[in-house]
């Protein structure tokens, strides 16, 4: 074990996974696709994990300290349906490994495109190509202590948009607390700390994985059936807003009349702060059915327009599950243009078990 972690460190730190704050403005980052909500209660919290899993086996994909306490022998698939053909899924399963006094992971994930127009440079269609991405993960975690456990998840990506190509590599970790009431937990991760292998095109600069250094904190009311959590995502990067001077949407300036408005300063501080705070909540009824609802402020940013704002942001869903299977179902507005349906399974792989 000691070996392990001497090892794994030691590769972190003699690799330069992580981007250097002030070199390479220009490099873009890839494999974006990692960031979507890999399951239905993933999406109903907001897009990032609590954390506490409780018996969920598809965040300990997202969260690795929480592989310790997920449920083995089972098998959980996950799909979803976003706009204009875009689908996406997720296999994962776990087991017991007595020699490491841990459990291992294994998970594989896709998002598929589908079919787009090719056209030349005149802009006329000469046919048609498809878009995929894929993830597969193995990862480890233990309990020690009693009141902690910890995990690393290792990540082999692949995308494949037509005839051009990138692969990259990236690892999660993470360590969780817990008090000795068990209603409070809380947690630390380090997301898709990784590299490129390759670009899409010879010579290209390589892009930058998506790092997210997350806090999550959850508690469950010792008198209601209630568990509220915050989670405080890209920690490493302060600066999420973007303005553009050139959108009149946000930026009002009436230049052809005798009156002219400028932008309002406001409080920006305020904005940047909470753009990096998701509320989450779920209602546990019983052992058998809960309701989540979250609020994630920098996706509503994101997705709203000042003229319809909609349920952006906000996001609930259920989970019901007996001794054979779980169903979780979530509802997230991604875009105005619609609303995103999540379902996730989780099935004993041993009935008899």
């Amino acid at each position: 074990m000691r070996s392990f972690i001497a090892a794994l460190i030691g590769t972190l730190v003699s690799t330069p996974m992580i981007p250097k704050a002030n070199g390479q403005p220009n490099r873009p980052t890839v494999f974006t696709f990692l960031n979507l909500p890999t399951s239905a209660r993933l999406n109903a919290l907001g897009g990032v994990a609590p954390a506490v899993s409780l018996g969920e086996i598809h965040l300990s994909a997202w969260h690795p300290a929480l592989i310790a306490d997920a449920p083995t022998e089972l098998l959980g698939l996950s799909v979803v349906n976003y706009v204009a053909d875009i689908r996406a899924g997720q296999a994962v399963t776990l087991r017991e490994s007595p020699k490491t006094k841990g459990k291992f992971l294994y998970s594989a994930g896709f998002i598929n495109y589908g079919s787009l127009e090719r056209t030349d440079p005149a802009g006329n269609s000469i046919g048609q190509f498809s878009a995929n991405e894929v993830v597969f993960q193995s990862g480890w975690g233990t309990r020690f202590a009693k009141q902690f456990t910890a995990g690393v998840s290792a990540k082999f990506i692949g995308s494949f948009l037509d005839s051009y190509s990138s692969s990259g590599i990236a690892l999660d970790m993470g360590a969780s607390w817990q008090d000795t009431s068990g209603r409070s937990q809380c947690a630390v991760q380090f997301r898709n700390f990784g590299t490129t292998l390759w670009s899409y095109s010879p010579g290209s600069i390589n892009g930058r994985l998506p790092l997210d250094v997350q806090f999550s904190y959850s508690n469950r009311l010792e008198h209601m059936p209630l568990r509220w959590g915050v989670v405080l995502h890209q920690l490493h990067n302060w600066r999420l807003r973007y303005t553009d001077p050139s959108d009149t949407w946000y930026n009002p300036q009436f230049l052809f009349t005798e009156e002219s408005e400028t932008p309002q300063k406001g409080t920006p501080w305020i904005d940047e702060a909470f753009r990096h705070i998701v509320l989450q909540s779920e209602l546990l009824l019983s052992k058998n059915l809960q309701f989540q609802l979250s609020y994630n402020h920098q996706r509503r940013k994101e997705l709203t327009l000042p003229t319809r704002s909609g349920s952006s942001g906000f996001a609930w869903g259920f989970a019901l599950h007996t001794k054979r299977f779980r169903l979780d179902y979530s509802r997230a507005a991604h875009t105005l243009s619609g609303t995103t349906h999540q379902f996730s399974v989780t099935s004993r792989i041993r009935p008899n078990t």
